[in-house]
C-alpha cells in the first residue's frame, strides 16, 4: 500500500480557516457541557467545516496561565487577592500623604515591590516553562492530505490543524488531535496506540478502521464526500459515539445535500472508541495511519481531563492566617490607643506650651492623623516578607525531598506537586491505602488453578497436559481451562528485536494469564481482524524452553498454529466485573468464553452444577486465605441461530447514538447466562519490599492505617497479616451485614465488646432525626430507644450466629490474656454502604477504638466517602495513597494525597500532592521530611514575628516620650531593609536546614513523630510565648538605653568630642541592642549549625554593619545619620550596655531552658543529649546512665521509664522499643536504672563502675557506626541506614 503515500511537499501549509477559528475562540470558551450538539463534520470541505456557526476551535494547546499581555494584570490580581498585600498597600497609600506619614514613601514602596516582584518572577518562570512545553507540542510537524487532491501530502504544524482535516501519521509519532482512523498500512486495517501520556498504561490498544473506508486509498479518501456526526465533547477517555456516512458518487453534490442524505441514511456506519485515536497517544507497530480530526484543541479528551486539583491549605497556614488576624486586631488597638493619647497630648500639653506647634484642626483631627501614622509605624509588627520567606522555604524543602536518594527507585526520585503541604506531612493521623499496586508489586504470577474441584499448581497442569494423570476426562477439562485462558482476554502481542514475544495487556492479571497459557503450550501469537492465532504445542516443550531461556516467552514458532475467529468481545468494566469473547473454533463451533469475579460469575452459571460450584467456592476461599487474586472462567456453546439473532441485534444497538451503552449491556447480560464452569485461577501479587516494616513503623508512630481494597475479605485479611497491619495478638472483628438495621446492631455489639455491655451507643444524628420525625407522625408514641429495641428484637436473631462481633476471635494464635488486646476491624463494601448512609456516627465510634481497619470489596466512590467521613468527623489530618485511577477520588478527598507511579497507570500520581516510587518511601516522607518541615516552618513563623516585634515595639515606647507625634526612632531605610536584606537570610537558612534530632534516632524511635503529630508546635500559646519574649526584649532595649543615656546626659554628660547626644544616637543604640538580641536568640533555639546557617547568620550581621556604615558616610542622602553610628561607638557606656543588655535579654531564656531540660525534659531532648554524649564519650561521667525512649500509652504525654546504658545500646542495635524516665532533683539530675523486665539493675559500686565503663566503650562503637552513615549534604543529615531501603 506504499502507493498511498504520494509525494510530499516540503512546504508549510497554514490552514485557511485559522482566522475564523481564532475569532470564534475569542467569543466562546470550549468547555465540557458548553455544547448541546456537536456540528456535523464534512469530508474534504474546508468551507463547510469553517463556518462561523460551527465554532470549531483551533488545535492549539495551552497549559500556561498567562500571555505576554495578560501577565502583569493577572499577577497583580493574584497578589492583591491576598489580605497581606492589601494591608501593605494601605501602608503605602498612608506613606504617600506627608501630613500623616511618619516615614518616607520609598520605605513602604520598596517593601511592597519586593513581595510583588518576587512573586512575579516565580510565576513568570514557571509560566515560561509551561509556554516552552506548549510551544514544543504546538510546533510539531505533521502531514496533511489536501482535500480534492490525488493524495498529495503537505507539511503543516499541529497548531494549524482543524476539525475535518485528513492527517497522515507515521509510526511512533504522537497523535496531534482526536481523530477517527480511516485506513492504515496494516492488511487487516488495524493500528496500535500507546496511551501512556493519557492514563499511564504502556500496553498497546487496538484501533480499527471503519469498513466503509478501510480499503480506500489516499486518493479516494481525499476525494470522497460524507459526514461524521459526533457526540458533544466530554472527558471520558474510552467513551465515544458517532456515526459516519460516506457517498463515493457525491463529488458534485453540495454540503447541504450530503447533510440531508446523512440524516436519512439508515446504513450509516457506527463509530465507537475502537475507531478513535486520542490526542497525545502514540502510533505503534503500524507504518502509518490516516485519520480525520473530529475534536481539536480545548475540545480533545486530553484537554477536558486537565482539570485543576482541589485547593488544599495546610493547618499551619490556616493557623497563621488566624493569628495574623489577631495580631492585626492588636495592632489596631495600639493604633487607637496612640491616637487617643496624641489627641490628649495635643489638648493638654501642646496647647499650653508655646514651643510646640498645634494642629489647626484641634485634638480630634490630630488624633485621626496619628491613628494612620501609627498604623504605618506599627505595621512592621507583621513582617512584610513572612509570606515570601515561607513560600521560598517550602520550595527548598520540596526540592530536597526530590533530591533525597533514599526516595529513589531505578534512578528516579519522587515528585512534589503541592509544596505548601510539606508541614502537613508532620501532622498525619490516618493513612488510607489501596492494596493492589500500592502495598503489592502489581507483578502478577500464576500460582494455582481449580478445575473440576481439583487444585493444580504449575507442575500439576504440566503433568496432566503431558498425559501423566489423565483420569475421568481430567486432561480434557484442564485443556479447556487453558484454552479459555489463552482466548478470553484483550491483550495484544509485540516482539523485541531479539524476537522475544511480549504480551501487552490492560491489566497485569491478563498478562500473567497469557504467560501461563504460553507455558502450558497454548501460546497467544497475534490478534488480527480475522481473529486470534494460537500456537499449540506440547507443554513439556514449553517447560523445557522456559528453563533454558531467561525470558518468560519466546516466539512460539514450534507447534501448530490455529486461528480462532473472534466474532465479538464484551470488554471488562468496573460495573460488569467480567469480560467475554465469542469465538468460532476451527471446527465451526461458536463458543462464548467468560471470566470475572466469583460474585458475578456464579450467579450466571446454569443449574445442575451445585456440587462443582461448592467445591470451586471452597477452593476460592483457600486461594484467598493465601492472599491470591482469583478469577472464575466459564463457557457456553451458542447455536448458530442464536448467534445470528444476537449479532443482528448487537450491530443495531452498536449503531445507536443515544442509549448505545445501555442497549449493548442489555444484550450482553442476556447472552452471558446459563454458563458452564470451566475453572478458577489464582494469581499471586507479591508485597513490595519493606511494606511490613513500614506499616509497623507507622503504627508505632501513632498513625492509624486503613487498607481499602476491592479484593475478597479473606485475601484482604491475609494481606493484613503479611503486611503487619494485623497480628496474632489482635482481636479481629468482622462486620458483614445484609441490611441497614443489622449493620447498626453489629456495630453496637462491637462497640459494647470494648466499652462494656451497659454502654449505650447513641444514634447517628442523621438517622435520629428521621426516626423522631417518623415517630411523631404516629399514634402510640414510644421513645426512640424503645423503638430501636423493638425493631431489633423483631429481627431474625439467627442472623447473629453468622457474624457476632461480641465474640471476637483471635486471628492467628493466642496472645497473653493478661494484656489488653488491640482491636482490628474488617468490614466489607456491602456493610460499608449501609454504615456510610445510615450509621456514620456508629461506624466512626467503633473504628476509632480499632488499632487497624481493613475495608474489602469497596468501590472507588466508597473509598472517597470513607476518607471524607473520617476527615470531617475526627477533624484529623488524613493521607490517602494509591496507584490507580480508581484511587484518584480518595487521593483528592484526603488532606494529603500521595500517588505511586504504578503499572496501572500514572493517574493517581498526576492527581496527587506527592508522588512516590514505592510504598516504603512513605515512612521517610512522613516521619523525616514531614516532621522536619513542620518544625522548621513553625520556627520560621515564630522567629519572623518575634524579631520584628522585638525591634519595632520600641517605636511604641518612644511614642510616650515624643508626645505621640509619630516621630520614628529608627531611620526609614533601616526599617525598609530590615526584612528585605538584614534579617532575611537566617529564617530561610534555619527553615531549610534545622533539625531537632538526627535521623538515625528517629528511625529507631517512631514515637518521636508524636511531637509534631499533636499539632502543638505552632499554637496560640507558643506564639504568645515568643511575642512576650519580644515584648520583654523591646522594654529592656528601649528603657535600658533611655536610663543609661538620657539620665547621664541630663546631668551634663557629653561625648569625648564635646557634642551631646540626641534621639538619633539613642535610636542607633536601641537598634544595636535589638539586633544583638535577635541574633543571639538563634543560638538558644537552633540545634543544627551547618555552614549554611552560619553563613546566613554571620552574613546578616555583616549586612547590618555595612548598611549602617553606608548610611553614616553618605551625608547627601542621609544627613541626619551622618557619623552618628561612629560617634556612638566612641562612648564606653555603649559597649558596657551592649554586654549587659544581652545578658538581661537572654537570661530568662537560659533559665527556662535549664529548668525545662533538667527537670521537665521531653523525650527528644533526652535522646538529643544522649546522642551528644555518645559522640563525646569523654564528657560522660563515670557511672553515668544513658537513657532511651518508648511510648507509655497510658499517659497523656510522653511516657518516661528507666533504662541502663547497657540496655539502651543493646536495644538500639536490635531495634526494639526502649523506655525512658528522667527524674529531677533539686541539685542533680538522676536517671534511675531499671531493666526491661522491670527488675532493678542496682549493683555494688565496683560492679556498676565496671559495667558502665564496658558499656561506654561498646556503646561508643555502636553509635559511631550510625554517625558515620550521616550524610552531610542533606539538611538535617541524609543517612544511609542498613535497616531501611536506600539508594546505593
Amino acid at each position: 500500500m506504499e502507493s498511498m503515500g504520494s509525494a510530499v511537499k516540503h512546504t508549510i501549509k497554514r490552514n485557511p480557516v485559522i482566522a475564523k477559528v481564532k475569532a470564534a475562540d475569542a467569543k466562546r470558551k470550549h468547555k465540557e457541557g458548553s455544547r448541546k450538539e456537536y456540528p456535523i463534520i464534512h469530508f474534504n470541505d474546508e468551507e463547510a467545516n469553517g463556518r462561523k456557526a460551527n465554532n470549531f476551535p483551533s488545535n492549539t494547546f495551552t497549559t500556561a496561565k498567562y500571555s505576554l499581555w495578560s501577565f502583569p494584570f493577572k499577577v497583580l490580581w493574584e497578589q492583591f487577592r491576598k489580605a497581606t498585600t492589601i494591608y501593605f498597600t494601605i501602608i503605602v497609600v498612608i506613606s504617600l500623604i506627608p501630613q500623616i506619614s511618619p516615614i518616607t514613601p520609598w520605605t513602604s514602596i520598596m517593601g511592597l515591590l519586593f513581595i510583588i516582584v518576587v512573586a512575579a518572577v516565580r510565576e513568570g518562570w514557571e509560566d515560561f516553562l509551561r509556554h516552552k512545553a506548549d510551544r514544543k507540542v504546538n510546533q510539531r510537524r505533521y502531514h496533511l492530505v489536501e482535500a480534492g487532491s490525488v493524495g498529495e501530502r503537505v507539511v503543516t504544524r499541529s497548531r494549524w490543524l482543524a476539525v475535518g482535516n485528513l492527517v497522515y501519521v507515521k509510526c511512533d509519532q504522537q497523535i496531534p488531535a482526536d481523530m477517527v482512523v480511516l485506513t492504515t498500512s496494516d492488511p487487516d486495517h488495524l493500528c496500535y496506540i500507546e496511551t501512556s501520556q493519557l492514563d499511564g498504561e504502556t500496553n498497546l490498544k487496538i484501533r480499527r478502521s471503519p469498513a466503509v473506508t478501510a480499503d480506500m486509498s489516499l486518493e479516494e479518501i481525499a476525494s470522497i464526500k460524507g459526514t461524521i456526526q459526533c457526540e458533544a465533547p466530554h472527558h471520558q477517555l474510552y467513551v465515544f459515539k458517532a456515526s459516519m456516512s460516506v457517498s463515493e458518487d457525491a463529488k458534485e453534490e453540495n454540503a447541504e445535500e450530503v447533510e440531508h442524505d446523512a440524516e436519512q441514511d439508515t446504513n450509516a456506519t457506527a463509530l465507537d472508541q475502537a475507531n478513535l485515536l486520542l490526542q497525545s497517544s502514540f502510533l505503534r507497530n503500524t507504518e502509518w495511519a490516516l485519520g480525520i480530526v473530529v475534536y481539536a484543541g480545548p475540545e480533545t479528551k486530553l484537554s477536558l481531563n486537565q482539570k485543576k486539583p482541589p485547593s488544599k491549605m495546610s493547618r499551619l497556614d490556616t493557623r497563621l492566617n488566624y493569628y495574623v488576624y489577631i495580631l492585626f486586631i492588636i495592632n489596631m488597638i495600639l493604633c487607637l490607643a496612640s491616637a487617643v493619647a496624641a489627641g490628649i497630648f495635643e489638648w493638654k500639653v501642646a496647647g499650653s506650651s508655646w514651643y510646640l506647634p498645634t494642629d489647626t484642626g484641634g485634638p480630634w483631627l490630630m488624633g485621626l492623623k496619628m491613628f494612620f501614622s501609627y498604623f504605618a509605624l506599627l505595621s512592621y509588627l507583621i513582617p512584610l516578607s513572612l509570606v515570601v520567606s515561607l513560600e521560598m522555604v517550602k520550595v527548598f524543602q520540596a526540592r530536597y525531598m526530590e533530591w533525597d536518594e533514599q526516595l529513589f527507585k531505578d534512578d528516579t526520585g519522587m515528585t512534589v506537586k503541592t509544596s505548601n503541604l510539606n508541614d502537613e506531612l508532620g501532622l498525619v493521623q490516618y493513612i488510607f491505602s489501596d492494596k493492589t499496586g500500592t502495598l503489592t508489586e502489581n507483578q502478577m504470577d500464576f500460582k494455582q488453578c481449580s478445575v473440576n474441584g481439583v487444585i493444580y499448581d504449575e507442575d500439576g497442569v504440566h503433568n496432566v497436559l503431558s498425559g501423566m494423570g489423565d483420569k475421568d476426562g481430567e486432561a480434557e477439562a484442564v485443556r479447556n481451562y487453558v484454552l479459555a485462558m489463552a482466548l478470553a482476554h484483550s491483550a495484544v502481542t509485540d516482539k523485541k528485536k531479539s524476537g522475544e514475544l511480549i504480551y501487552k495487556a490492560s491489566s497485569p492479571d491478563e498478562e500473567a494469564l497469557c504467560k501461563a497459557a504460553h507455558q502450558f503450550g497454548y501460546s497467544f501469537i497475534s490478534r488480527t481482524s480475522g481473529g486470534v492465532t494460537l500456537n499449540i504445542s506440547s507443554p513439556g516443550d514449553q517447560k523445557r524452553k522456559s528453563k533454558n531461556s531467561d525470558s518468560d516467552t519466546d516466539d512460539g514458532e514450534e507447534g501448530e498454529e490455529v486461528l480462532y475467529e473472534q466474532l465479538c468481545m464484551m470488554e471488562f468494566t468496573s460495573d460488569r466485573r467480567r469480560m467475554s469473547v465469542i469465538v468460532r473454533t476451527p471446527d465451526g463451533e461458536i463458543k462464548l468464553l467468560s471470566k470475572g469475579a466469583d460474585s458475578v460469575m456464579f450467579e450466571r452459571l446454569a443449574s445442575g452444577q451445585d456440587e462443582l460450584k461448592a467445591k470451586s467456592s471452597a477452593d476460592l476461599d483457600s486461594f484467598s486465605q493465601n492472599g491470591l487474586r482469583t478469577l472464575v472462567y466459564a463457557e457456553k456453546t451458542i447455536p448458530k441461530e442464536e448467534w445470528a439473532s444476537f449479532d443482528k441485534e448487537y450491530q443495531a444497538a452498536s449503531n445507536l447514538i443515544e442509549g448505545r451503552e445501555e442497549a449493548v449491556e442489555e444484550l450482553c447480560d442476556k447472552i452471558e447466562r446459563d454458563l458452564t464452569l470451566v475453572g478458577c485461577s489464582a494469581i499471586e501479587d507479591k508485597l513490595q519490599p519493606y511494606v511490613p516494616e513500614t506499616i509497623d513503623y507507622l503504627l508505632k508512630a501513632g498513625i492509624k492505617v486503613w487498607v481499602i481494597t476491592g479484593d475478597k475479605q479473606d485475601t484482604a485479611i491475609n494481606i493484613g497479616f503479611s503486611s503487619k497491619l494485623l497480628n496474632s495478638s489482635m482481636k479481629i472483628c468482622k462486620i458483614n451485614a445484609t441490611s441497614s438495621k443489622k449493620t447498626r446492631r453489629l456495630l453496637v455489639k462491637a462497640i459494647q465488646s470494648v466499652k462494656g455491655a451497659d454502654y449505650e451507643v447513641p444514634y447517628s444524628k442523621k438517622k435520629k432525626k428521621k426516626a423522631e420525625k417518623k415517630a411523631s407522625s404516629r399514634s402510640g408514641y414510644k421513645t426512640l430507644g424503645e423503638k430501636a429495641s423493638d425493631s431489633e428484637e423483631g429481627e431474625d436473631d439467627a442472623d447473629d450466629d453468622d457474624v457476632d462481633p461480641s465474640q471476637v476471635e483471635t486471628a492467628k494464635g493466642e496472645a497473653d490474656d493478661s494484656q489488653p488486646k488491640k482491636l482490628a476491624c474488617v468490614i466489607d463494601g456491602g456493610t460499608l454502604k449501609y454504615a456510610l448512609k445510615d450509621w456514620p456516627d456508629e461506624l466512626v465510634e467503633f473504628t476509632t477504638l480499632c488499632h487497624s481497619v481493613v475495608c474489602c470489596r469497596v468501590t472507588p466512590l466508597q473509598k472517597a466517602k470513607v476518607v471524607r467521613l473520617v476527615r470531617q468527623s475526627q477533624k484529623a489530618v488524613c493521607l490517602s495513597i494509591g496507584d490507580g485511577a480508581n484511587d484518584v477520588s480518595m487521593i483528592q478527598e484526603a488532606n494529603i494525597g500521595v500517588g505511586i507511579y504504578g503499572k496501572e497507570g500514572n493517574q493517581a500520581a498526576r492527581a496527587s500532592d506527592f508522588a512516590l516510587r514505592q510504598f516504603s518511601h512513605l515512612r521517610r516522607l512522613i516521619c523525616i521530611h514531614g516532621r522536619y518541615s513542620m518544625l522548621r516552618n513553625a520556627f520560621l513563623i515564630h522567629y519572623s514575628l518575634y524579631k520584628n516585634a522585638a525591634v519595632f515595639l520600641a517605636q511604641l515606647w518612644f511614642a510616650c516620650f515624643c508626645g505621640f507625634s509619630g516621630q520614628t526612632l529608627y531611620d526609614d531605610w533601616i526599617m525598609t531593609f530590615f526584612n528585605i536584606t538584614i534579617t532575611a537570610a537566617p529564617p530561610l537558612a534555619v527553615g531549610v536546614y534545622e533539625i531537632d534530632i538526627y535521623e538515625h534516632i528517629i528511625d529507631k524511635h517512631p514515637e518521636l513523630y508524636a511531637r509534631t503529630q499533636k499539632n502543638e508546635i505552632f499554637t496560640l500559646k507558643s506564639l504568645s510565648i515568643w511575642m512576650l519574649s519580644a515584648l520583654y526584649q523591646s522594654l529592656v532595649a528601649f528603657f535600658g538605653t533611655y536610663i543609661i543615656y538620657a539620665f547621664s546626659f541630663a546631668k551634663g554628660g557629653i561625648w569625648l568630642s564635646g557634642q551631646d547626644a540626641g534621639f538619633y544616637v539613642m535610636g542607633n543604640v536601641v537598634l544595636l541592642v535589638g539586633m544583638a538580641g535577635i541574633f543571639l536568640k538563634l543560638f538558644f533555639h537552633v540545634t543544627h549549625w551547618n555552614w549554611v546557617v552560619q553563613v546566613a547568620v554571620y552574613g546578616s550581621v555583616l549586612i547590618y554593619i555595612v548598611t549602617v556604615v553606608l548610611e553614616n558616610v553618605i551625608s547627601y542622602f542621609f544627613p541626619n545619620q551622618y557619623f552618628v553610628f561612629f560617634y556612638m561607638l566612641t562612648i564606653p557606656s555603649t559597649w558596657l550596655w551592649l554586654v549587659l543588655s544581652v545578658v538581661i535579654i537572654l537570661l530568662p531564656d537560659l533559665v527556662a531552658k535549664f529548668v525545662k531540660r533538667a527537670y521537665y525534659p521531653e523525650d527528644w531532648q533526652v535522646l538529643q543529649e544522649l546522642d551528644w554524649l555518645d559522640k563525646h564519650p569523654r564528657k560522660r561521667k563515670k557511672g553515668a546512665d544513658a537513657i532511651s525512649l518508648a511510648p507509655d500509652h497510658d499517659a497523656k504525654s510522653y511516657g518516661v521509664r528507666e533504662r541502663s546504658i547497657n540496655n539502651l545500646h543493646s536495644d538500639s542495635r536490635t531495634g526494639s522499643n526502649l523506655d525512658l524516665v528522667a527524674s529531677g532533683h533539686k541539685t542533680t539530675r538522676d536517671y534511675r536504672i531499671k531493666s526491661s523486665t522491670g527488675h532493678s539493675n542496682s549493683n555494688k559500686k565496683g560492679k556498676s563502675k565496671q559495667g558502665a565503663d564496658s558499656s561506654s566503650s561498646s556503646s561508643s562503637s555502636s553509635y559511631s557506626d550510625d554517625r558515620s552513615n550521616t550524610d552531610k549534604s542533606y539538611p538535617g543529615s541524609l543517612r544511609v541506614d542498613d535497616s531501611f531501603p536506600m539508594r546505593k
